[in-house]
Parts: C-alpha cells; sequence; structure tokens
C-alpha cells in the first residue's frame, strides 16, 4: 500500500489499519458494509430525484427510511447485477477454461457457455434496467415507455463492457507496467 498511499497518510493510517488486522472483528465489518449500502443508496436517491425531474414530478413528501431502504435494495440488486455481468463478460472463458482443464468436465461447456452469454447477459441486463426505470421515478410508468432507454442502456453497457474485455485480454498482462508509472 505504500506505493500509492502518500507516506504521510499512510503513518496515519497504518495503526488502523494494523489494529483491524491483528484483531478483525465482524461487527466492524457489518457496520461498514450498512454504512457503504446507505452511502451507495444516495446515488438511487439522486436517480429519483432526476428522473422525477425529467418527468416533471414535483417532489412529495415520503417517509425518509421507507425510501431509503428501498434505495438500498435497488443499490444491493444493481450490485449483484453489475458484478455479475462484469465477472462473466471479463473472466468467464478463462474460468471456464482452467475448469474444464482442471475436472472431467466436457469442452462442449465452453462453447455453449460463449453461445449463450450474449442472450442471457442481454436479458439480465434489460430486467434490471426496467426495474430501475419502473421502480425509481414517483411515476406510474408504462412498459413501452421504458423499453427504449432500458434497451439503450443495456447496449451501452454491453459495449463498455465487451471493450473491457478485449482490453483485459490483449492488454491485461499491462499491469505491472502501470505500478512502475505511478510510482515514479
Amino acid at each position: 500500500m505504500t506505493q500509492v498511499v502518500p507516506k504521510n497518510v499512510m503513518a496515519t493510517i497504518a495503526p488502523v489499519l494494523q489494529s483491524l488486522a491483528a484483531k478483525p472483528s465482524t461487527t466492524w465489518v457489518g457496520i461498514g458494509t450498512i454504512f457503504t449500502l446507505w452511502a451507495a443508496s444516495l446515488c438511487i436517491a439522486s436517480m429519483r430525484s432526476g428522473f422525477n425531474r425529467a418527468y416533471g414530478i414535483r417532489a412529495t413528501v415520503q417517509n425518509f427510511f421507507v425510501s431509503r431502504l428501498v434505495s438500498m435494495m435497488l443499490t444491493v440488486i444493481l450490485i449483484g447485477v453489475v458484478i455479475a455481468v462484469v465477472l462473466v463478460f471479463t473472466f468467464g472463458r478463462q474460468v471456464l477454461e482452467w475448469v474444464v482443464q482442471h475436472t472431467k468436465i466436457a469442452d462442449s461447456w465452453v462453447g455453449t457457455f460463449q453461445s449463450l452469454k450474449w442472450p442471457i447477459t442481454i436479458a439480465v441486463l434489460l430486467v434490471a434496467f426496467v426495474l430501475c426505470y419502473y421502480f425509481i421515478p414517483n411515476a406510474k410508468m408504462r412498459f413501452w415507455t421504458i423499453l427504449p432507454g432500458a434497451t439503450f442502456t443495456t447496449a451501452g453497457w454491453l459495449v463498455v463492457s465487451y471493450a473491457f474485455a478485449l482490453y483485459m485480454h490483449y492488454f491485461g498482462s499491462g499491469f505491472s507496467a502501470y505500478g512502475t508509472l505511478a510510482a515514479s
């Protein structure tokens, strides 16, 4: 960590990190997770505000805790979908090839994975974005008004994910160079 964190900052946080490493506590992990979800749910709340403004809906007074709880649940769902899509697109084939080499699974699974990766990913992303566009704003939305935006967002997400996968495939070994560049 000393390569990326300035020395004066490291001197401040090193005792805290050493204390946590010496006496790990699940209490702090739980509290940290709740606060992280609470902070991340601000993104959903901001999206709600933006959608409401775009749709011309005046803000109504809602129960703060219920609104934040819904935002936290949507945040968990979105985080799960994002992580799954990124992992499948970026590392899915490599992981499956490794599993095939070290187990008795047939090689045909790699081909099946490659053929089903796109349709399943598109469907999962489209459903996730439709649900977000339906539940986030304080408006009653109709499916056909949500579908174009969700389709466009899904297509954009897939293009960016595929570009990142290509980058990782062709330039993934260059990460050691970044550490050298950052240290200089």
